[in-house]
């Protein structure tokens, strides 16, 4: 495969039978085995991650949306605005942590779009990496400024 433009971010289902890629022209590719999925945002994607179940993928934007695809029918579910610009999302059953270039992290219930918590002034640099556990009870975040927080939200 070769992407349309840089490629900005990339994730694999738990299976690895899809592939999700963004790029920095809001290509959004999904490739499902042997078959390529093509969807245009209109900012650059710099998050992209797959619902445990593949029902959904996610897409983080430098406009600081993250859309939520149904992927049956390929269709836009819902559209989050979050604090800024999105650099990495996770997602489990109902919650979703969204890190942002300015450090901060948000935690969403995507299904609803509804804000859940805010975490704030905790990273002093853009985030880089942010995981969610199953439960929702852990949210790891990793930023430039070298540090790894755990948050245990129960």
């Amino acid at each position: 495969y070769s992407a349309s433009a840089a490629v900005t971010c990339l994730c694999v289902n738990l299976d690895g039978s899809m592939i999700g890629i963004g790029s920095a022209n809001g290509d959004i590719t999904l490739i499902v085995i042997e078959e390529n999925i093509h969807i245009r945002a209109n900012t650059r994607t710099t998050a992209f991650a797959l619902a445990i179940n593949d029902d959904y993928m996610f897409t983080g934007h430098e406009d600081g949306r993250v859309r939520v695809w149904a992927l049956k029918g390929l269709r836009l579910k819902r559209v989050i605005q979050s604090g800024g610009v999105v650099t990495t999302v996770s997602v489990n059953r109902d919650l979703m942590a969204v890190g942002m270039a300015s450090g901060l992290v948000e935690l969403y219930n995507w299904q609803t779009g509804e804000s859940v918590k805010s975490f704030p002034n905790e990273h002093r640099q853009m985030v880089t990496k942010i995981i969610i556990d199953g439960d929702g009870d852990l949210i790891v975040s990793a930023s430039l400024d070298g540090q790894v927080i755990t948050r245990h939200l129960q």
